[in-house]
């Protein structure tokens, strides 16, 4: 809760789509890696959650209709942000994708592709590791040591990932410390959000005549 709540005090209406993936939506149907999680089939963008308190309401809603299933597959999810994102690359607008797993990725390469691909765009991606699995494999998405390298040996423009084990800020399974978890799980977002703008050559003279242009602000 207290991650979303600073992701919600740096947006602009506070208005937030909510995907779900690694469920059945219905009994006998293969998992789904890439749904809306209010069901609604024009995407989540149509209707929004409004603040963090409709996010979780949308999700508790979503789990009481779904069957939780694996494998744990990102690509999905990672490309409909990222699509979201090239759509208003233009608008002024930066993107942060939060993700919540309980389980360990199972389409590493195909994550990282997509994630080079989409380190062009104005997004960044968060992770939360949520529970006991062994997550170690994940800290390969951060790239704080090197830049990820797509199939093709193409490098990422830049670092968009940063993920943190909500296991670490616990005790007794209770959230000990929520602020420094939320400052540890933000902590890279100044310098991407920097790291894109320069890639682009803008200047934040550029970004604010983009954004007034559209009449938004860079929302999260």
């Amino acid at each position: 809760m207290s991650v979303g709540q600073v992701v919600e005090f740096y947006d602009s209406d506070k208005l937030f789509p909510v995907y779900g993936f690694g469920a059945k939506l219905a009994p006998g149907q293969p998992a789904n890696h890439c749904f809306a999680a209010n069901f609604d089939d024009r995407a989540p963008d149509h209707h929004p959650a409004p603040g963090i308190a409709g996010v979780l309401q949308t999700y508790y809603a979503a789990v009481a209709r779904v069957v939780m299933s694996g494998p744990t597959l990102f690509q999905q999810i990672i490309s409909q942000a990222a699509a979201l994102a090239r759509s208003t690359a233009s608008q002024g607008k930066y993107y942060v994708l939060l993700i919540l797993t309980d389980g360990i990725i199972n389409d590493m390469q195909k994550t990282i592709d997509t994630l080079v691909a989409a380190s062009e765009l104005p997004l960044s991606v968060l992770m939360v590791g949520v529970g006991d699995a062994d997550f170690e494999n994940m800290h390969i998405l951060d790239a704080d040591q090197e830049r990820l390298k797509s199939t093709g040996a193409k490098l990422a423009a830049r670092d968009i990932v940063q993920f943190v084990e909500i296991s670490k800020y616990q005790t007794n399974s209770r959230l000990a410390d929520k602020h420094q978890l939320a400052k540890e799980l933000l902590a890279e977002i100044p310098g991407q959000f920097l790291d894109y703008m320069k890639s682009k050559n803008m200047s934040p003279q550029q970004l604010g005549a983009m954004t007034r242009a559209n009449q938004v602000r860079p929302q999260l």
